[in-house]
């Protein structure tokens, strides 16, 4: 039977991780050893292999000792809380877009977040503990608002952008409003379905420089060497201005949500976005 020993652990990391964390003293083989790791970049990172240091109980006599595997770990952008104002400003893109295409009422259906109140049909309602809202013809043709992001080549423009497209595209997508999103390596189109906020913030974990795909997009995203320029409607904007002051949350109990493989999301109470 092979008896538990001291030892030192050492992992070997890639760019990204916080290395000095990853050096600790530990008795090793009774049980799995636990450690936690920071992330603090974006991307695609290695971790191992580990190298432990034995040592006898008297502290006489030490072994190296290295293992084989390694892993890989996709670091999600961070996503930021939005002010409360600018979701409204970014819903208002869906609701205008809706009101100038519809054409003629379609249906009564039950309400759901994100729907005008200008919609309820109060006689329906009245007579029904639920809101009961009208749906016409167009709104279940497309609803999406369009999200194009490109950076410059300068030294953390990409991780930015990345960084802003993540938290607005998201702050859409809590509010019900589906978001066609274009990057320079492809589009995609996200929704309330948990995978294809999954698949967002994949994208955005790798995702490099180059221009803006679709400059006639509801929402374009630019990051620059010293800031992210953020166009809504026409109108310039730094990406700073659309951020809250209280951080975002996330909806699970990792050491650090931006390396998740997984998505939930939730509306907090002050409208801060929650991935």
């Amino acid at each position: 039977m092979t008896r538990p020993f001291s030892g030192v652990v050492r992992e070997r990391v890639g760019d990204g991780l916080d290395a000095d964390r990853l050096v600790f003293e530990t008795v090793v083989g009774a049980t799995p050893v636990e450690y936690e790791v920071a992330y603090e970049s974006r991307g695609s990172h290695r971790l191992g292999p580990a190298e432990v240091t034995a040592r006898d109980v008297l502290g006489l006599a030490e072994v190296d000792l290295s293992t084989a595997e390694t892993t890989e770990v996709l670091v999600y952008p961070e996503v930021h809380a939005i002010a409360g104002w600018a979701r409204r400003d970014l819903r208002a893109l869906h609701e205008t877009g809706v009101h100038e295409e519809r054409r003629e009422f379609d249906r009564l259906r039950e309400y759901d977040r994100g729907d005008s109140l200008r919609d309820v049909h109060w006689k329906s309602t009245a007579k029904r503990d639920d809101l009961i809202v009208k749906e016409f013809s167009a709104e279940a043709e497309t609803e999406a608002v369009s999200v194009s992001a490109g950076a410059a080549a300068a030294p953390g423009a990409a991780d930015d952008m990345a960084e802003a497209t993540a938290s607005l595209v998201l702050a859409l997508v809590e509010d019900g409003v589906p978001v066609d999103v274009s990057l320079a390596d492809g589009t995609l189109t996200v929704t309330g379905e948990r995978g294809s906020q999954v698949r967002l913030l994949e994208r955005l974990a790798t995702v490099g420089p180059g221009r803006v795909a679709d400059a006639d997009a509801d929402v374009t995203v630019y990051g620059e060497a010293d800031r992210v320029r953020v166009t809504v409607a026409g109108e310039d904007h730094e990406f700073a201005e659309f951020r809250a002051q209280r951080p975002a949350t996330y909806g699970v109990s990792r050491p650090d949500p931006r390396a998740r493989r997984d998505a939930d999301g939730r509306e907090a109470d002050d409208g801060e976005v929650v991935a």
